[in-house]
């Protein structure tokens, strides 16, 4: 079992804390409903939010609080996503390591210093980021993917911004980004390590008080999916064709989250052994590479097939897929493959927390999602018991192939 404790600070910030004590470190991550999905009319805003955090506060310069942080060996380090922004320090936890690193971080959440100077130099960093995924295929094609599945949807662009709108910010945009949402009713807090319940709760009660009050972020739409298909050609000057399909999928508290997990499994999860990996990789040797994933966002994050392929190779190998798909719609799982596909699952679920950093990473998705405090603990007993008509009949509810937004990217 994964002992999490729970608890509710004075600012009425949600706390997630698990002690580990085989080890000195101490894993804290402070996430905000913060995402790509605030971005508004300008995206980018929340990705040059989080990283213009260690530009300087009131107190330190950017070298200074690099050198704050590497004098005491911590590691500071901020994240995006489309629906969270996570503000991250691992620290040793004897106390003339950790009172400096927790120090610094509290600085940094209290008095932020949106400065001319640094805002320029994280745009600048922003900008040959973005001009280096314009160059990389396997970026554009997903950026192209999410822009057609979600075109009425804040999901729609890539949590790393776009550069035009970049290039229109300002300081003051994100200065007030940073208010609006970096606040202690819009936090939560995960910490793994080696410190007792007492320190853990005197370390949150301070750190939520670093922050304003705030306001929950507002509820957003939740996605829906298309009415028709669509297909989209992008030429690409590559040797090799990608191509991504899918639709709109789930959330974590869909309730056919884990018959989906148990069937995507079979159906693509496992490149080497799945029917996908199978039909078109093995047998007709169409693609490279080839996979299926749902990835379950607040507002229902996608389903999607991913593959590489000889250009001239790519319309035979996406008939390849369309038809394994149906096939797996069609067709009733046998006993064996489903046992088999739980086997594999539950083998290998307790590396997910074999250290601090994935303990503290899954923590961050139940802590985000809301997900019960048993979770993790009742993972492996609800994949055990998912039987093959469950998983047919999730995927035949969610799954629609006639609806599939494909996207090519080559020659």
């Amino acid at each position: 079992m994964l002992p999490i404790q729970h608890w509710i600070t004075s600012t009425q910030t949600p706390v997630y804390f698990v002690k580990t004590p085989e080890l000195p470190i101490l894993e804290l991550k402070i996430i905000f409903d913060a995402g790509s999905a605030r971005d508004g009319a300008y995206p980018g805003t929340a990705e040059l939010t989080h990283n213009i955090l260690r530009e300087g506060t009131n107190r330190f310069s950017a070298e200074q609080i690099a050198f704050q942080f590497e004098n005491v060996g911590a590691i500071f380090h901020t994240s995006n996503d489309q629906d969270m922004a996570t503000v991250s320090l691992r620290t040793l936890t004897k106390q003339q390591f950790l009172g400096p690193a927790l120090a610094t971080l509290s600085n940094l959440l209290n008095a932020p210093q949106f400065s001319t100077s640094g805002f320029l130099h994280q745009q600048k960093l922003l900008l040959t980021f973005l001009e280096h995924q314009e160059q990389s295929p396997g970026d554009l094609v997903l950026h192209s993917f999410f822009a057609a599945l979600y075109p009425h949807h804040p999901y729609k662009n890539p949590s790393a911004g776009i550069k035009k709108s970049m290039l229109k910010l300002t300081p003051e945009q994100i200065a007030n980004f940073y208010r609006q949402y970096y606040c202690a009713q819009n936090a939560r807090i995960v910490m793994v390590g080696d410190i007792t319940l007492v320190q853990a709760q005197k370390i949150t009660e301070q750190l939520s008080h670093q922050l304003p009050q705030g306001n929950l972020a507002p509820k957003l739409p939740t996605a829906t999916s298309t009415a028709i298909a669509k297909t989209e050609k992008i030429t690409y000057r590559s040797a090799q064709t990608h191509i991504v399909m899918g639709q709109v999928g789930i959330n974590h508290a869909d309730p056919n989250y884990f018959p989906l997990y148990v069937g995507n499994h079979i159906l693509g999860g496992d490149p080497s052994i799945s029917q996908l990996g199978q039909s078109v990789r093995e047998q007709e040797g169409l693609v490279y590479d080839i996979h299926s994933y749902f990835l379950p966002l607040a507002y229902k994050g996608p389903f999607l097939i991913s593959l590489q392929t000889r250009s001239k190779k790519a319309e035979q190998a996406l008939s390849m897929v369309k038809n394994t798909l149906h096939a797996f719609l069609a067709k009733k799982l046998l006993t064996a493959q489903i046992k088999a596909a739980k086997h594999n699952i539950v083998k290998g679920y307790s590396l997910h927390f074999d250290s601090n950093a994935a303990i503290a990473a899954n923590l961050v998705e139940l802590a985000f999602y809301d997900l019960p405090l048993d979770y993790f603990d009742t993972f492996t007993d609800k994949i055990s018991a998912i039987t093959a008509e469950q998983v047919q009949k999730a995927f035949k509810k969610i799954i629609k192939p006639e609806l599939l937004t494909t996207i090519f990217l080559g020659k």
